[in-house]
């Protein structure tokens, strides 16, 4: 696993606690989640990323900034779509 597979893993965990704190109706946590989501997205390598993820780290960059009651569905469907990348690229990786 690369180092900016590493970093897309941490960021679809801090999305769904993100999702799950706002779901619960935890302001605190959710802040707290959506912090180090944005953080984990500056720590990206743009360059080492698939194509198809780029637009969905750009979207989901730019929806942290905004409505806080959409956040909770539109971060978990984030989570999921950059995990399924992550374990895929880990499984080609694996079949080299």
């Amino acid at each position: 696993m690369t180092k900016n597979d590493q970093v897309l893993a941490a960021l679809a965990m801090d999305l769904k606690r993100l999702a799950a704190g706002r779901e619960r109706g935890s302001k605190a946590m959710s802040e707290r989640f959506r912090q180090e989501a944005a953080k984990r997205l500056q720590e990206i390598n743009m360059e080492e990323t698939d194509a198809y993820l780029k637009p969905v780290l750009k979207r989901c960059r730019r929806e942290l900034k905004t409505d806080p009651d959409r956040l909770a569905e539109d971060m978990l469907m984030y989570s999921i779509l950059i995990q399924n990348n992550v374990v895929q690229n880990r499984e080609v990786g694996e079949s080299k």
